[in-house]
């Protein structure tokens, strides 16, 4: 029920008020479970809450009211607490999934990546997510590209490879691509990142259905792959190797008109039920969901949740899920699973984000940026497990 009248009116005067605001459990006139405002609702300073926080803590814009979060303990029993299905990510528990890199050790021993990315006039797309796989320690990076952009990327790329892909006249991937895909997949590469600037044209949806289908090495699928496949969602179960998704809300709405299992909704209503829209699509498909926001969601087919703790408004510009898309794959690449994978580099490319913001302030932070960022994140989260 939505807070009115008096009670509105004294939520508003401790609002403008220049005394400290400390708040109990959670802001009164948040919603504990969706961080949405329910009419009115008291911005605190601070916000003292008892043995788990709330989902409202981290959801915006609940986010935004609570002020410096402090959680006590009252002797809520161990197994209560450690059976919760949602979880924020923390720097300490995070940093124990960076992989070790024995003295030993060679570049094939830290995977070898294929991005299939880019056509005319969105070649960036492949060069961030490409580079941004470098960064986030893969051994291996060719990117896929249409054959007659090979020239635009053997121009601009340095440690990366080239693999040239059949093109379809136009500066996209003509459908005939997969074979070759398949091929390099099955020979050479452990991980397949797959959609940014891949552009939307029956051409690539042929090719991103038969690769999604046949491919047996782990999947990241983001942007235009993801939309190439929203209404075929059934594509997911019958495939052969894990699969990760990083929709945006917009992508979301649209993989929820081919859902069976949720009725569909706009993009507001998705943001108000951002937690359970992943973690309810998570279980249907059977994929692992990077629902990114603000702040981005991860959930995995047994209905666990995490929340991620890191990243800011400046991340929101051209490019940044891109680069997202090439440090899971990077991950991936390492050895890490679905889950690990996808924890790590959705916290890190949000450390990285920070880092840049503390910088440049986040009105200028651009993707390339964060990329720049990775290794001083590494620097900070490996200082977590001192």
């Amino acid at each position: 029920k939505d807070i009115t009248g008096k009670i509105a009116d004294v939520i508003s005067f401790l609002n403008n008020s220049e005394s400290p605001v400390v708040s109990v459990d959670i802001p009164s006139g948040i919603s504990s479970d969706t961080g949405q405002i329910m009419g009115n609702a008291v911005i605190a300073d601070y916000t003292i809450t008892f043995g788990l926080p709330k989902r409202g803590h981290f959801l915006y814009p609940g986010a935004e009211h609570t002020g410096s979060l402090f959680i006590e303990d009252i002797g809520f029993p161990k197994a209560l607490l450690e059976a919760a299905k949602v979880e924020l990510l923390e720097r300490r528990d995070v940093s124990l999934l960076i992989p070790e890199r024995p003295g030993y050790s060679h570049k094939g021993d830290y995977g070898h990546v294929l991005v299939v990315a880019g056509s005319r006039g969105k070649t960036g797309a492949a060069f961030m997510a490409a580079k941004a796989c470098m960064r986030a320690g893969a051994g291996l990076v060719t990117i896929g590209v249409p054959e007659s952009l090979m020239d635009v990327f053997q121009a601009r790329v340095t440690e990366e490879m080239i693999l040239p892909l059949p093109d379809a006249g136009d500066g996209t991937l003509s459908s005939k691509a997969s074979e070759k895909i398949l091929k390099f997949l099955s020979d050479k590469a452990d991980v397949l990142a797959i959609g940014p600037g891949i552009s939307n044209t029956d051409g690539t949806k042929k090719l991103i259905s038969d690769v999604v289908l046949n491919a047996a090495v782990p999947m990241v699928i983001d942007a235009d792959a993801i939309n190439a496949l929203s209404s075929e969602i059934n594509i997911f179960k019958k495939a052969k190797a894990p699969i990760i998704l990083t929709p945006h809300t917009g992508e979301m709405a649209r993989l929820l008109q081919g859902s069976k299992g949720q009725r569909v909704k706009g993009s507001r209503e998705i943001e108000i039920d951002r937690i359970n829209t992943a973690m309810n699509f998570s279980k249907e498909t059977g994929t692992y969901l990077v629902f990114k926001g603000a702040p981005t969601i991860i959930a995995e087919p047994e209905g666990s949740v995490f929340i991620n703790s890191t990243g800011n408004p400046g991340m929101a510009s051209a490019g940044v899920g891109d680069v997202l898309t090439g440090m899971i794959a990077g991950f991936f690449g390492q050895g890490l699973n679905s889950l690990e994978a996808s924890i790590l580099g959705v916290f890190m490319h949000g450390l990285s984000g920070d880092i840049t913001a503390g910088r440049k302030g986040e009105h200028s932070l651009i993707a390339s940026d964060i990329i720049d960022s990775i290794p001083e994140a590494f620097v900070l989260l490996k200082e977590g497990l001192k």
